[in-house]
């Protein structure tokens, strides 16, 4: 079930689902989210609660959105009794990845595990999951905001480097195309919203994931991951329009964005 605001604040109706998602269409991060529930097929309503705003530059946010998460971001994922009355609220794009795959999909899903049983490959999964938010998707972002050539120039090494060591960690490519192999997992979802906007870093930057001094066999690795992990179902649910896409990402690289990421980014602090 999808619902997209755009005046007033969602209303929740007697056939409304007991889960709501509140997202914005462009945000990688609630795109995580987004396909958790897809992926654990769980029922959910989909809201836009942050639109960027007409000088595309700011954003207009739901005063459902602010209420619900003090720091304003997307993603929210909300659950509400029969009666209406809200009885959960998590965010932080992992945090919610994690509360749709432990609390939401036994109750209210058809899809399979995002974590592995055994506590070791957890353990597992959130390490890399960890190298992803730390060593990955800043430097895409520091690509993109960064304004002296070098300064780029340097993201892009650091990039391919992150790139590679994480197709060299994935499973070997005979036990399946996904990071542990046969079985789609969080460290999937972890990175995928970024792996698909690689075009935006193509187009705004001329990155090559391809060159440099990148292994090979480990971007073939890469390559092999991404393009089985943008055939998955619960990945090609939730894909924006690549033009759109590339509009919006305009703001980064002309480095006028009000987001909190692009201000991390430009303090040198770690994304939020």
């Amino acid at each position: 079930m999808k619902r997209s605001r755009e005046e007033g604040e969602a209303q929740r109706g007697p056939d409304s689902s007991p889960i709501r998602l509140l997202s914005a269409w462009y945000c990688p991060f609630a795109q995580r989210a987004w396909i958790a529930l897809e992926e654990a097929g769980v029922e959910y309503e989909l809201v836009e609660a942050m639109t960027i705003s007409e000088d595309q530059v700011n954003y207009d946010k739901s005063k459902e959105l602010l209420a619900a998460n003090p720091n304003g971001m997307v993603p929210v994922v909300m659950r509400f009794d029969k009666s209406g009355k809200r009885v959960g609220c998590v965010y932080e794009s992992g945090i919610c990845v994690e509360y749709v795959d432990e609390a939401l999909r036994p109750e209210f899903g058809k899809g399979g595990r995002l974590f592995p049983d055994d506590g070791e490959m957890r353990a597992h999964c959130r390490i890399w999951i960890d190298f992803v938010g730390k060593k990955l998707v800043p430097q895409f972002y520091k690509m993109l905001v960064k304004t002296d050539p070098a300064e780029r120039e340097e993201a892009k090494v650091a990039l391919r480097a992150a790139m590679a060591k994480f197709a060299e960690s994935m499973a070997p490519a005979e036990e399946g195309p996904f990071f542990l192999g046969k079985e789609f997992s969080a460290v999937d979802i972890a990175f995928v919203p970024w792996a698909y906007r690689m075009f935006v870093l193509q187009h705004y930057r001329q990155f090559d994931w391809h060159s440099g001094d990148a292994p090979e066999p480990a971007m073939e690795r890469f390559d092999a991951w991404m393009a089985a992990a943008l055939s998955r179902a619960s990945v090609k649910a939730t894909l924006a329009h690549k033009d759109a896409l590339i509009a919006t990402y305009k703001r980064y690289a002309d480095n006028v964005t009000t987001s909190q990421v692009a201000e991390s980014v430009r303090k040198g602090t770690a994304i939020p």
